[in-house]
C-alpha cells in the first residue's frame, strides 16, 4: 500500500490565527480530492488559517520526476522521418526536441535521452552534408560526454575520428561544495560526496546537481576555463516529503520531533495532523505536537466527509498533559555500604581506644603482674589494636566508596 499522509501543520502565534497546511505526500489517485476535502473542512473552523498552498507543497511534498514524454515523441518522429529520408522534417523535430530538453540538460533524468538526441542529430547533419552543424554537434557531444568511447557511437568511421580530434585537452578542474553535504553529479554522472573535485574537464558549460536526504535537489550551470579551477557552491533547501512518505499507522518515527525542529522553515509550525488512507477506503488520522513530542495515536474513520470532519474536530480538542515519567528507582546499595563502613570505622576507633586504655593500665601494673599474666595482657592489647586497625581500614574504604557511588547516582 502506498502511504498518503496529509499533514495539517498548525503554527500558533500570539494574537494571530493558527496556520494550517494540508500537504499530500506519496502517490494516490484519491490524494488531490482528499486534500481539497480537508482544506474545505479546515476553512470552516474558527481560529485557523490555511497556509499558502504553494509553500506547503514546497515544504512537504516530493518533487515529481521531470516528464520527458514530449521529447521522446519528438525523437521518435525525427527517427522515422530520417529513415524515410525526410531530412528537413527530421531536423525540425530534432530542433523542437532540443528546445523541450533544454531545461533538463546535464541532469541525470535526461542523460540517456540527450545522448540519443545527439546521436540522431549528428546522423541527420551528416546526411545533409552540413559540415558546420556536424562540428557544432560533435563539439557539444565531446564536452558533455567526456568519458564515452567514440568507437561506440553509431556513426561512420570518419565522424568517430573527428570526435576523437575534438576531445579537449586535460586543462580544467572543478570543485563542488554543498550545504549540507550531499551526492554531486556532473553532467548527469555521479561525481561523489561533496566536497568533490574533478580534473581533466573540457572547458565549457557543465551542469552540477547535488542531492541530500531530506532536502530538495539543487543544480546550477558553471563555465570552466583553462585559466583557473572553477568552484561551484550550492545551498540545498529542506524538503520533508521523503520523511513523511514513509509514515504509516500504527506508529511514527521516534525521532520525528528531532528531525523537524532544526528546520528554520518550520520554526512557527506546532502541530501535525497525519491522514493516511488504508484498505477498503478507510482513513487513519493522528496528531503530533512538534515541540512537545505529544502524539495522539492513529484513529480510523471512513472516507465520508461527515466522519472525516468529526475525526479532525476530535483531534483538535484539548489534549491531556503527557503522563509523568515513572519515578527513578533508588539505588540503595551504595548507602548501605556507606552505613556499614561508618559502623566499621566507629568500631575500629573504639577497639583502638580500648587497646590504648588497656596498654596504659598494663604499664601502670606491669611490676605487679606475673610473667604469664604480662604475656596474656600484652597479647590481648595487640589483638584489639589489630582488629581496630582492620576495622578502620575496611570501614573507611567502604564509607568512601559508598558515598562516591551514591552521590554519583544521585546527581546523574
Amino acid at each position: 500500500m502506498r502511504v498518503l499522509a496529509l499533514i495539517l501543520a498548525a503554527g500558533v502565534a500570539p494574537a494571530e490565527a493558527a496556520q494550517v497546511a494540508v500537504v499530500i505526500t506519496g502517490q494516490s489517485a484519491r490524494g488531490d480530492a482528499l486534500r481539497k476535502t480537508v482544506r474545505q473542512i479546515l476553512a470552516g473552523r474558527p481560529g485557523l488559517q490555511l497556509l499558502d498552498e504553494a509553500r506547503e507543497t514546497h515544504l512537504f511534498t516530493l518533487a515529481p520526476a521531470p516528464s520527458l514524454t514530449a521529447v521522446e515523441r519528438l525523437l521518435a518522429r525525427a527517427e522515422m522521418d530520417f529513415r524515410e529520408f525526410d531530412l528537413s522534417s527530421a531536423e525540425k523535430a530534432l530542433q523542437e526536441a532540443a528546445t523541450a530538453l533544454e531545461p533538463h540538460l546535464g541532469l541525470r533524468s535526461s542523460l540517456n535521452i540527450d545522448q540519443q538526441r545527439l546521436h540522431l542529430a549528428v546522423a541527420v547533419a551528416h546526411a545533409q552534408r552540413n559540415d558546420a552543424r556536424i562540428t557544432q554537434l560533435l563539439a557539444e557531444y565531446a564536452a558533455r560526454y567526456v568519458g564515452d568511447d567514440a568507437a561506440a557511437a553509431p556513426w561512420p568511421p570518419d565522424l568517430k575520428a573527428r570526435l576523437v580530434q575534438l576531445r579537449f585537452p586535460i586543462a580544467t578542474a572543478l570543485v563542488v561544495h554543498a550545504e549540507p553535504s550531499g551526492q554531486a553529479y556532473l553532467d548527469g554522472r555521479l561525481l561523489g560526496p561533496t566536497p568533490a573535485q574533478v580534473d581533466g574537464l573540457p572547458p565549457g558549460r557543465h551542469r552540477i546537481e547535488v542531492e541530500a536526504p531530506g532536502y530538495a535537489p539543487a543544480n546550477t550551470w558553471i563555465e570552466t576555463t583553462s585559466a583557473k579551477v572553477a568552484t561551484a557552491s550550492l545551498v540545498l533547501e529542506p524538503s520533508l516529503g521523503t520523511l513523511f512518505v514513509a509514515i504509516a499507522p500504527p506508529t511514527i518515527p521516534a525521532d520525528l520531533g528531532e528531525r523537524l525542529r532544526p528546520h528554520d522553515a518550520l520554526r512557527e509550525v506546532a502541530t501535525l495532523i497525519l491522514v493516511a488512507p488504508g484498505a477498503q477506503g478507510q482513513i487513519s488520522l493522528a496528531r503530533y505536537e512538534i515541540h512537545t513530542g505529544q502524539f495522539i495515536p492513529w484513529v480510523g474513520t471512513t472516507p465520508k466527509e461527515n466522519d472525516l470532519q468529526a475525526a479532525i474536530s476530535a483531534l483538535f480538542a484539548p489534549i491531556l498533559p503527557p503522563p509523568a515519567p515513572p519515578p527513578r528507582p533508588v539505588v540503595w546499595w551504595p548507602w548501605v555500604t556507606a552505613g556499614a563502613g561508618a559502623v566499621a570505622l566507629g568500631g575500629g576507633i573504639a577497639f583502638n581506644r580500648w587497646a590504648h586504655a588497656d596498654q596504659a593500665d598494663y604499664f601502670a601494673r606491669q611490676g605487679a603482674l606475673t610473667q604469664a599474666d604480662a604475656y596474656s595482657t600484652r597479647d590481648s592489647i595487640e589483638s584489639r589494636a589489630l582488629v581496630g586497625t582492620l576495622l578502620i581500614t575496611v570501614g573507611a574504604a567502604a564509607l568512601a566508596g559508598g558515598l562516591t557511588f551514591g552521590l554519583w547516582d544521585f546527581l546523574e
